[in-house]
């Protein structure tokens, strides 16, 4: 027993450290020690998990949630759920919302009601522009009142905003322009004060040709060779590049300020296709998802090239500025779907109308089934 006792301290020293590679290290070494303690490798799992090793961590919830299973002890069973969470939390990260749905179900057959399941399930769907389902998974949770009240509350709120915003029939491509409207104004306000240090916005990453000439376009190593960079500034005098924004920046439109805690995503007409618009959409990180019938994503290759190579010359912007400035390459999501991100510089918000053009034209060949502008994932 007190080597039990004493694991379980040195566990919770490790989860206290302020490096989590460290606590990693940690856990596994315990884990070593203490093979068969459940508790040492769901620790385990959701510190990968929040250092962004998803798979890693749902390796580890599998091989606990498995363990767990064979055991059928009472400390298994009590853990078993807290596992399914976690790995529910992994299969997000990793693009699998079905799995994750498992889970939080899963969570919800051995225990009714379960706050966190439902809120899992309900945000899922909103994520998946299943709105309808959504609501009634969050109302389910708010019906329950088995969490915080401050917390029932925020997602009754949740919910109202929802259905108003619906009920309005606005045009979901205000989240949209909200997020570039906002992402604009902050990059203009630091062009403008780097300005007076000689710095300047939006160049070209360049290389130097046979004539030692800084005509080639740099590509990153791995991406398609139409995926030419730009930087948000630079120092010509030292070549000292600069980040406007190192994360997605989440923006909230006005009136509906609360759908920006999560992705929802709401239709928008127009294409010959599924069109949702994400309430969380950043301009300088913005995931584009398209799902094809039955065609395999790399039909698409060529179209996303041509609409990157636009945006990149400045097709969409004024003059001096509105370049794209990234894209990264296009990621399988399944053999009919692919999901990319793109920083968008300044552009304008016409660049989406022009993808959705350019795909409305594919899909006159290729079967498109959805498109998803915006953190989410597809239906």
């Amino acid at each position: 027993m007190l080597e039990a006792d004493s694991i379980g301290e040195r566990a919770l020293a490790a989860l206290r450290l302020d490096n989590p590679n460290d606590t990693r290290t940690a856990l596994q070494e315990l884990i070593e020690e203490a093979p068969n303690r459940l508790d040492l490798r769901h620790s385990l799992a959701t510190t990968l998990v929040r250092m962004g090793e998803a798979k890693a961590g749902k390796i580890v919830a599998e091989d606990a949630i498995r363990m767990a299973k064979e055991a059928q002890t009472e400390a298994a069973l009590t853990l078993i759920g807290q596992m399914y969470a976690t790995h529910a939390a992994a299969c997000e990260e990793l693009y699998q919302p079905n799995e994750a749905e498992h889970s939080y179900k899963t969570i919800l057959l051995n225990e009714e009601g379960n706050p966190f399941a439902l809120q899992g399930l309900a945000f899922l769907h909103f994520a998946r522009g299943q709105t309808d389902d959504g609501i009634n998974y969050l109302r389910s949770y708010t019906e329950h009142g088995s969490d915080e009240p401050d917390a029932i509350a925020a997602n009754q709120q949740f919910i109202e905003a929802i259905e108003q915003f619906i009920r309005q029939e606005e045009d979901p491509s205000v989240f949209i322009e909200a997020h570039r409207g906002s992402y604009c104004e902050m990059f203009d306000h630091y062009e403008t004060e780097m300005a007076k240090e000689g710095w300047i916005a939006e160049a070209a990453r360049m290389k130097l040709d046979g004539d030692g000439k800084p005509t080639i376009p740099i590509v990153p190593e791995g991406a398609p060779d139409y995926a030419a960079t730009r930087v948000d500034l630079v120092n010509p005098k030292t070549a000292q590049p600069g980040r406007i924004g190192d994360q997605p920046m989440i923006v909230a439109y006005s009136g509906f300020e609360v759908l920006a805690q999560a992705p929802i995503l709401f239709s928008k007409s127009g294409s010959p296709f599924k069109t949702l618009i994400s309430s969380r959409a950043p301009w300088n990180h913005l995931p584009i998802h398209i799902q094809m019938v039955s065609s395999g994503p790399e039909v698409i290759e060529d179209f996303i090239g041509d609409w990157y190579t636009a945006g990149y010359k400045g097709q969409f912007g004024t003059g001096s500025k509105g370049f794209f400035h990234e894209i990264s390459p296009l990621e399988k999501v399944n053999d009919n779907s692919m999901v990319f991100y793109v920083d968008m510089g300044r552009a304008s918000e016409g660049s989406i109308e022009d993808l959705l053009s350019r795909l409305s034209i594919l899909h006159e060949k290729n079967a498109i089934k959805t498109v998803v502008i915006g953190q989410g994932y597809l239906p």
